[in-house]
């Protein structure tokens, strides 16, 4: 899921603004991609992640847009602040999100039989389910952060981005890739499999579910060489700008 900050609420109203599914049937080694945005007329701070080529953070920027209208990247202004008489107008939007979240749930466990649900640090998403009444007890769950973590003795959690280098995630040829799998994605969907954006974000979280359980070993090697520190350069080498 991607979420948005009522813009001018120090990020005290926050609410979904998109969700991305990707439906993994077994048997057939078949994907089925599913998604929606909530689109209303409200002016939502969006922040991501500034990365290397190695996925490492290097920041964050933060933009804001009204879905609703169709504005995107309008200027953040860090000091502006929602007048007190329209922060409670603002509470109700967040809340009619969490409701359209909540019957898109339906919607989806009512046509698929659904078994497992996969995150990426599950904290936001498990936040957004309460308030939208979903009931998750019922399904098998599984942060991949988390195994991640575990897998690799880290003492520290790795980035959705950084991961995605290590399992070598592309879009290239119409298809998701891996290291070890792929998968055709259908045309009108393409533009949409993109790091950041709620579907592309649930396509690596995929195939990194795959990775782990499929060829753990081969992950782990590909990780340890991944997090290796770069050597330093040489003394009175430089760097051509």
């Amino acid at each position: 899921m991607e979420f948005g900050h009522v813009y001018g609420t120090r990020r005290a109203v926050v609410m979904p603004v998109e969700i991305g599914v990707v439906l993994h049937n077994p048997e057939e080694d078949r994907l089925r991609y599913l998604g929606e945005t909530f689109r209303y007329d409200i002016d939502l701070e969006l922040w991501k992640n500034v990365t290397d080529a190695r996925g490492k953070t290097l920041g964050v920027t933060a933009t804001v847009a009204n879905l609703g209208r169709g504005e995107y990247r309008k200027p953040f202004l860090r000091g502006y602040r929602l007048p007190g008489y329209r922060v409670q107008a603002a509470r109700e939007v967040a809340r009619s999100a969490f409701a359209d979240l909540g019957l898109f749930m339906q919607r989806l466990c009512d046509d698929a039989d659904i078994s497992t649900l996969a995150f990426f640090a599950d904290g936001m998403e498990m936040m957004a389910f309460e308030q939208a009444g979903v009931e998750t007890e019922k399904f098998d769950r599984i942060d991949l952060q988390r195994e991640v973590k575990r897998l690799l003795g880290m003492k520290d959690h790795l980035s959705l981005d950084r991961v995605s280098t290590i399992i070598g995630f592309s879009t290239a040829r119409s298809r998701i890739r891996s290291a070890h799998f792929s998968y055709p994605v259908p045309p009108n969907l393409r533009r949409y499999i993109k790091p950041h954006r709620a579907l592309g974000d649930a396509a690596r979280i995929f195939l990194l579910s795959r990775e782990v359980a499929e060829a753990s070993e081969a992950f782990e090697a590909r990780a340890h060489e991944f997090l290796q520190p770069e050597p330093a350069p040489a003394r009175g080498e430089g760097v051509a700008a």
